[in-house]
């Protein structure tokens, strides 16, 4: 018989450590729902109960230092200065604007604009329609659709957190109703639907795959901008500004955390935030730690 290679697909860290404690919780659960179902004898709970927190460790102790206890090389929001760069580079009257069709150029710098604008996710953008837009409100409703039958993606773009209104500025939303009537509009079958964002040529509603390229192109195109520019760092970007503007408004950190849970689409009780604010959280570190190196330093010269 031949020998037969067989080659096995890497797994980013994070998705492995996702992966990992998804078990352990679960492992976690059943033990529990055993323990509370059934009579067992106190010496027989107790050896479940130790047996499942030497399990636990053991998977814990196998998540990936890529992940978790490991913050270097983790996913952070772009800097200001990235940004701007971004932003310039998108405009559709810029001449470094990597796309050539008027449509191509205006749907994706609105595409990028409301992923950094609102910070949603890249599914829930391309699942947005006209028809969840409310212009005399400026605002638009989130919604989970999921399986829907008037999607005729193969790989539908879900909402994978709550449904939820989102503010929207009168740039934003200016800008949202000049591609709808100077752009989508120009192709015949956008008319037959009613998602937002569409495929240049076809009119067809934008794919996830559409989205990639998009981002791939900019990353290969514009040598300024870094080369993980990606839609989901968008999202930690929106996550970084957030927190400094709330700094900047002294809000209260509950009151900050139950607005990001709630523009976010995460569970009141959610901890993802630290996950989106890794670059503030550092900075903000970084600050901190300055100030009292320099306060130790002055304190050691008035004793001298």
């Amino acid at each position: 018989m031949r020998d037969q290679k067989t080659s096995t697909a890497e797994v980013d860290p994070d998705v492995a450590a996702s992966r990992l404690r998804y078990i352990r919780m679960y492992l976690q659960w059943l033990a529990t729902e055993h323990l509370s179902r059934h009579g067992l004898a106190p010496s027989v709970a107790s050896r479940l109960s130790e047996t499942v927190r030497l399990v636990a460790e053991a998977i814990d102790s196998r998540i990936p230092h890529g992940s978790g206890r490991n913050a270097l090389g983790q996913r952070e929001g772009e800097s200001d200065e990235v940004v701007a760069e971004l932003l310039r580079v998108i405009d559709p009257h810029s001449p470094d604007n990597p796309w050539r069709d008027q449509h191509t150029r205006h749907r994706n710098a609105l595409l990028i604009h409301w992923l950094l604008y609102l910070g949603i996710r890249i599914g829930e953008a391309l699942g947005v329609r006209v028809s969840d837009i409310v212009a005399y409100r400026k605002e638009v409703t989130i919604h989970r659709r999921a399986d829907d039958p008037d999607d005729p993606r193969r790989y539908q773009p879900q909402t994978k957190t709550r449904a939820r209104i989102l503010p929207m500025s009168g740039t934003l939303l200016a800008e949202t109703q000049a591609y709808i009537l100077n752009h989508r509009s120009a192709l015949p079958y956008a008319k037959k639907h009613s998602y937002l964002f569409v495929a240049s040529r076809t009119g067809h509603p934008m794919t996830l795959a559409t989205v990639g390229k998009m981002f791939k192109e900019l990353r290969e195109r514009c040598p300024s901008l870094p080369k993980g520019l990606t839609g989901h760092v968008l999202r930690h970007t929106w996550n970084d500004a957030f927190s400094k503007k709330m700094d900047e408004a002294g809000v209260t950190p509950e009151n900050e955390r139950q607005a990001r849970s709630y523009l976010m689409g995460w569970s009141p009780t959610s901890n993802t935030a630290a996950v989106y604010t890794r670059r503030y959280v550092r900075n903000k570190a970084k600050e901190v730690s300055l100030g009292l190196q320099d306060q130790l330093a002055n304190k050691g010269k008035k004793d001298e």
